[in-house]
C-alpha cells in the first residue's frame, strides 16, 4: 500500500508554519526574528501561549508575552512549540473520517501530559521536546484516517489498545503509523531530534543511550502506554509494561514510575479546560476520567508491580558472551546499530562527493516480526536474527556498511552501486533472509524492502535526510 503525504486531501504547511520551519532550519537566530513571525500571524501567538500555559506544561505561572517566553525558554524551543501547535490545529481542523475525534485528541493530551511527567524524572531531557514528540507520534493515524477511511473502524475495537492497533497496521501495510509520522514532521519542519523521536516511538527495543532521539523516543512510547490507561479493556497489563520497561530498561526504582502515575492521575481533571477548547464532550471527558482513576488505584499500581517482579529480565548480552558491548554495536548481531548507521552513512556520502560515485542504501526486513518473535524462545529469536545476519554480512561487499537498526530490519549502505544495479541487489538481500529462514527451520517469512541510490552529484546530502527517504521508499513500496 502507498501513503502519499503530498496527498491534496492533507492538511498543508501553513505560511506561518513554512517560515516557522525555515528558522528551524537555519540554526541560530534572534528571538525578534520569531516574535515577528508569531505576533504577525493572527492568533498564533495566543495559541502558543496558551498551550505552554496549559496544564500540559503545568507552568509555575502563566506567561503573557512571547518575546519573553522565547527568552526563558530558548527561541529555537518556542519556535518548535509553535510549529506543533499549528501542526496539531490543521489537522484537528481537518477532522476524521472513520476514527473517533474526540477520543483521538483527548488521547493526544493524556500521552503530553503523561510526556512531561515521565522526563521530569531525567533532568537531562528537554522536557519540551519530550511533550511535542510525545503529542505528535499518532499524526500519520490521520493521515491512514484520511487516505483509508474505512482501515480503523473495520481494525480496531473499542477497548484496544495502541500496540495492538499498530501492530494490525504492520500487518496490513508493513509499517505502523508512526513512520508516517515521522514523515509528516519532517515535510512540516519540526527539528531532527524530534522527527526521529516520532519514528522510534513504537519501536519494541530499549533505548540506545546517550542519544537524544532514541530517549525522547522512548519517553513517547511510555506515555502513549499510560494514555491507554483512559481507555484500555486490560490496564493491568499495560501497568505492568510500564513497570517492566520503566524498572528494568530505563532502570528507574519503582517508586519514581508509582509517584508519576499518582500525579497523572491527579492532574487529570486539571485538562478539562483544554477538553472544552478542543470541543471534547463532557460525557466522553468524564467517563475517560473514570476509566483512568480506577486504572490507577493504589492497589492496581502495586499488584503490577508484583507482576512485573515476576517476568524475565532482559538479558541485553545474553546473544555474545562479553562484558561490555560497543555503543555502535548491536549486541544480538555483532552488526551496526542505528546509532551507528547515521555517522558511517553521512562519513560514506562525504567519500562518495569527493570521489564522484554513486551510493546506494537499501532496507530489508520482516513484517509483523514482534508477532512472529512473541510466538517463538528467545533462544530462537537470537538465532533467527544471527542467521539473517551472518547471511547478509556474508553477501556484502568489504567496503559495504551493514547494520540492524531494529527487530529484524536491517540496512545496507551500497558505495559506488548504480540505480540499475539497485533491484537485483536488493533481490539478493531477500533471498538472504529467505535462506535464513530455512536454516532456522522458521516458516518462510513475508519481507518487505526498499531502496534509494543517491547520485554524486546529490550526494552532499545529510545521512538523516538519505534515511527518510529511504523511508518514503517504503511508503511507496510497502
Amino acid at each position: 500500500m502507498a501513503f502519499d503525504i503530498n496527498d491534496s486531501t492533507l492538511p498543508a504547511p501553513t505560511p506561518a508554519s513554512l517560515l516557522l520551519a525555515d528558522l528551524l532550519r537555519s540554526g541560530e537566530f534572534e528571538v525578534q526574528q520569531l516574535t515577528q513571525i508569531l505576533e504577525g500571524t493572527p492568533g498564533l501567538a495566543e495559541d502558543t501561549l496558551n498551550f505552554v500555559n496549559s496544564p500540559i506544561f503545568q507552568p509555575r505561572r502563566p506567561h503573557s508575552d512571547v518575546h519573553r517566553l522565547a527568552v526563558l525558554l530558548g527561541a529555537r524551543t518556542v519556535a518548535a512549540l509553535s510549529l506543533a501547535t499549528t501542526i496539531a490545529q490543521s489537522y484537528a481542523k481537518a477532522g476524521t473520517q472513520g476514527l473517533d475525534q474526540h477520543h483521538f485528541w483527548l488521547r493526544v493530551m493524556l500521552c503530553a501530559t503523561a510526556a512531561r511527567l515521565l522526563s521530569e524524572l531525567d533532568k537531562s531531557l528537554p522536557a519540551e521536546e519530550a511533550i511535542i514528540a510525545a503529542s505528535l507520534q499518532d499524526i500519520g493515524m490521520l493521515v491512514i484516517d484520511h487516505l483509508l477511511p474505512a482501515f480503523y473502524p473495520a481494525n480496531t475495537d473499542q477497548g484496544d489498545d495502541h500496540n495492538a492497533i499498530a501492530t494490525r497496521e504492520r500487518n496490513e501495510f508493513g509499517i505502523d503509523h508512526s513512520a508516517l509520522s515521522q514523515s509528516i514532521l519532517e515535510k512540516w519542519g519540526l527539528p531532527e531530534a524530534i522527527c526521529n523521536a516520532t519514528g522510534l516511538s513504537h519501536l519494541n527495543e530499549a533505548p540506545l543511550r546517550n542519544n537524544l532521539a532514541e530517549q525522547l523516543g522512548f519517553i513517547a512510547r511510555l506515555a502513549s502506554l499510560a494514555a491507554d490507561l483512559a481507555f484500555s479493556s486490560d490496564p493491568d497489563a499495560i501497568l505492568q509494561r510500564l513497570h517492566y520497561h520503566c524498572l528494568n530498561e530505563l532502570e528507574w526504582h519503582s517508586g519514581q514510575l508509582t509517584m508519576q502515575l499518582h500525579l497523572f492521575r491527579s492532574a487529570y481533571n486539571e485538562l478539562r479546560p483544554l477538553a472544552d477548547r478542543m470541543k471534547i464532550p463532557a460525557a466522553v471527558f468524564q467517563k475517560a476520567g473514570q476509566h483512568l482513576r480506577e486504572a490507577l488505584q493504589p492497589r492496581r499500581i502495586e499488584n503490577a508491580l508484583k507482576a512485573s517482579d515476576e517476568l524475565p529480565k532482559p538479558d541485553k548480552h545474553k546473544a555474545r558472551d562479553v562484558s561490555e558491548v560497543s555503543e555502535s554495536i548491536d549486541p544480538i548481531t555483532g552488526l551496526y546499530n542505528r546509532h551507528a548507521l547515521t555517522s558511517l552513512l553521512q562519513n560514506e556520502l562525504n567519500r562518495c562527493e569527493y570521489d564522484q560515485q554513486a551510493l546506494s542504501v537499501f532496507l530489508v526486513g520482516i513484517r509483523h516480526y514482534s508477532v512472529i518473535r512473541e510466538c517463538i524462545s528467545e533462544e530462537d529469536n537470537v538465532a533467527f536474527l544471527q542467521a539473517i545476519a551472518k547471511r547478509v554480512d556474508r553477501h556484502c561487499r568489504r567496503d559495504d556498511i551493514v547494520a540492524r537498526i531494529t527487530d529484524a530490519d536491517f540496512v545496507v549502505v551500497c558505495p559506488s552501486a548504480e540505480a540499475e544495479a539497485c533491484p537485483a541487489i536488493c533481490q539478493r538481500f531477500i533471498s538472504q533472509f529467505e535462506n535464513a529462514a530455512a536454516d532456522t527451520e522458521n516458516a518462510s517469512p513475508d519481507i518487505y524492502s526498499g531502496y534509494v541510490c543517491v547520485p554524486y552529484e546529490r550526494s552532499q546530502r545529510s545521512a538523516s535526510v538519505v534515511l527518510s527517504e529511504l523511508k518514503q521508499s517504503l511508503l511507496s513500496y510497502g
